[in-house]
């Protein structure tokens, strides 16, 4: 099935002081008033069952009868015109229930475009646009949840081979090196960077594990970096401790641009020594250098740090790719100088 096929629809209710529940926008148009009723009636009557309380994350509702299924993100504003001075409405996206794996495997990646979205409809309803312009949000909320059940699919596609056959005879040494750091820092878009001298604008979450290699000589060697993204949520807190066996290096990486991500780094540093024999083997990467206004760690608060865990520091960009390779190929040279 194509993916833009798994979508069912897409209805916007607002909650009416005296008529209720009231769907006023849905896609496509076709869809029957039977569903429209049904739906807006269930979504808003648990807000009446829960007293009134909006949920703040999203939330999957079955509709039996119908044999559809829907994610669900209710919005709450302030509006002094509706009882108690509170508008609500509820987004609802339709697919059908067989097709439920693909929304729960993605559900925590919708969150950010529904939450968009919601913002958008709110900022729309108050400066009382006309209905086309909700239509118009509705389809941007169709389109990227499309975006991300198709790059969803394509990370789950790519068989990742952390020792290409074709390259065996080629390589003089193999290191496995860990990247790890809090979750949005820019681990998987430094890597991509340094593989492919690419990047990507579309954040995606890196599910569990991601693992990529690319060769650079030293001297007259071939060294194969084998490279795993590990993902920093902390729900994959249990599956990290495998993913750091057998790492000769690592990477600790945090956003120049997020305090919290940076106060991380040395409980990052605890959780790989914990599981990795050796001595620890790698640096401290600041990524983001090229947001200049919006920094919030200093390159001597960085310094200091790396000196106190014995470690190199690198600032880099994965957008301009400043110092991308540098950290890379320096962390090469030191593992082949150790190794041989």
């Amino acid at each position: 099935m194509k993916i833009e096929n798994l979508i069912s629809g897409i209805i916007y209710t607002e909650v009416d002081d005296a008529i209720g529940p009231n769907p006023v926008v849905w896609l496509p148009s076709t869809i029957s008033e039977h569903i429209r009723l049904h739906v807006s009636v269930k979504t808003v009557a648990i807000l009446s069952a829960e007293r009134g309380i909006i949920p703040k994350s999203l939330i999957i509702m079955p509709f039996p009868s119908l044999k559809i299924k829907s994610m669900i993100k209710y919005l709450e504003w302030e509006d002094k015109t509706k009882r108690g001075n509170v508008a609500r409405s509820v987004i609802t996206l339709l697919f059908e229930e067989l097709n439920d794996v693909y929304f729960y495997k993605c559900l925590e990646y919708f969150e950010s475009a529904f939450n968009y979205s919601a913002k958008s409809i709110v900022k729309i309803t108050k400066t009382k646009a006309n209905q086309q312009a909700l239509v118009k949000e509705l389809e941007n909320l169709q389109t990227n949840v499309i975006h991300i059940l198709t790059e969803v699919q394509k990370k789950e596609n790519i068989q990742c081979q952390a020792f290409p056959d074709k390259e065996i005879q080629a390589i003089n040494w193999q290191f496995k090196i860990i990247v790890v750091g809090d979750a949005t820092v820019g681990k998987t878009s430094i890597i991509l960077r340094f593989t492919d001298n690419a990047f990507n604008r579309n954040y995606m979450v890196t599910l569990g594990v991601h693992v990529s290699n690319k060769i650079v000589k030293i001297e007259s060697s071939n060294i194969q970096l084998v490279l795993w993204d590990i993902a920093g949520q902390s729900k994959f807190t249990l599956m990290r401790t495998a993913f750091y066996q057998g790492a000769k290096g690592v990477l600790l990486v945090f956003d120049l641009t997020n305090l919290e991500s940076f106060h991380s780094v040395k409980n990052w540093y605890n959780d790989v020594k914990k599981y990795v024999n050796d001595e620890i083997t790698g640096f401290i990467i600041g990524n983001k250098n090229d947001l200049f206004n919006e920094r919030k760690v200093s390159s001597d608060e960085a310094r200091k740090l790396a000196y106190e865990l014995n470690l190199q520091y690198f600032e880099t960009s994965a957008l301009t790719g400043a110092n991308v390779k540098e950290s890379f190929d320096n962390l090469a040279k030191y593992l082949y100088k150790i190794s041989i």
